[in-house]
């Protein structure tokens, strides 16, 4: 009888010692197949500072001998670890929406398996197959949560090299690029990127630009200036600081405006002619003006011979539509020079 029951007892512990086999090996495979390629930093890592191949062997290494020596307990310090540091990352960091429900589910998952853990601990029933089969789960639910991280990356990528695609496009119009020399050139003039511009006047060569003879006041002997109009996205103006333009006084602020900024009157002249024309004398608007700075980030120009002086100037022009708009703090005027590049421009913003 009692060599039955050591029999017994004998074929219990290889059904066990199967069981728990199969259970390890189903997750070896698990951990093999889902395992993200990037994983998040661990605390070896995190610690000091490891990245790459080494952090990752680092925090492997950790874990594994955490794992034989801590158990259950050890699951239970990660996993608190993570959902903190998650949360912390969440809450500090500018996600995307993917990005959002990517890193939240995470957390989720990292909470959900310490509560699990906890739960296994407190109620006595944390044994090895119980934890692999938690393991598995939450490792399949993380491996679902890379997924949507990688789609992240994927549009994160997109936006940035294929921003322009991706934002709304407004219309400059007539930009005018006034050249004034001391004495006869050759100039050469080319914008960036060349694929905005719509209009040109001369033609504007792409890859070459604009060659153009300075002497006696003209350009090639026939224009006052170089013009041309272009579709840029809608990002880097400024929409705080500006002017209320009336339309039933519209000619003489258009003008005063001009003669505020140091344009001749030239300058002058043919920004009023073209912008009473383009405006309605119906309504009023707010001129926002965008200087040197913030249209050579949208439109950059370059110059040779490089002139002594370039001041480039923008009106974002929107309808007044009753919005706060800031007086302009610092108003840059027109920069003159025996050798300068002046250029005015209009974009019509928020429709017309």
């Amino acid at each position: 009888m009692s060599e039955y029951f050591s029999n017994r007892k004998r074929k219990k512990v290889v059904i066990r010692a199967k069981v728990t086999a199969v259970i390890l090996i189903m997750a070896l495979l698990a951990a093999v197949c889902f395992y993200p390629a990037q994983v998040k930093a661990g605390v070896v890592s995190d610690v000091l500072g490891l990245d790459g191949m080494t952090g990752k062997v680092a925090d492997d290494v950790f874990d594994g001998g955490c794992k034989l020596i801590g158990g259950p307990v050890y699951n239970l310090g990660k996993g608190i670890y993570d959902t903190l540091s998650g949360t912390v990352g969440m809450l500090a960091g500018d996600h995307s929406t993917v990005g959002q429900v990517a890193g939240w589910a995470d957390v989720v998952l990292n909470a959900a398996q310490t509560g699990i853990v906890i739960y296994t601990l407190a109620t006595g029933t944390a044994t090895l197959p119980v934890l692999a089969t938690v393991t598995i789960t939450i490792t399949l639910g993380k491996a679902a949560v890379e997924s949507l991280k990688n789609i992240d990356k994927i549009f994160s990528w997109l936006k940035k090299n294929l921003g322009d695609a991706m934002r709304s496009l407004i219309d400059v119009y007539k930009p005018n690029i006034y050249i004034y020399a001391d004495r006869d050139l050759t100039v050469k003039v080319r914008l960036a990127p060349e694929s905005y511009i719509t209009a040109s006047l001369p033609e504007y060569v792409r890859e070459r630009g604009w060659t153009a003879q300075v002497f006696n006041g003209s350009i090639n002997g026939r224009n006052d200036y170089l013009f041309y109009e272009a579709r840029v996205p809608d990002c880097g103006f400024q929409r705080k600081e500006g002017y209320k333009i009336r339309g039933e006084n519209l000619k003489n602020d258009l003008r005063r405006l001009m003669e505020m900024y140091g344009f001749n009157g030239k300058e002058t002249a043919d920004f009023v002619e073209y912008w009473e024309k383009k405006l309605s004398s119906q309504r009023d608007y707010v001129f926002y003006p965008q200087d040197t700075t913030i249209v050579d980030k949208i439109m950059a120009v370059s110059v040779e011979p490089e002139p002594v002086s370039i001041y480039r100037l923008w009106f974002l022009i929107e309808k007044d539509q009753g919005q706060i708009v800031k007086p302009v703090e610092s108003l840059e005027k027109v920069v003159r020079s025996p050798y300068a590049v002046v250029e005015w421009g209009g974009i019509m913003g928020g429709g017309e």
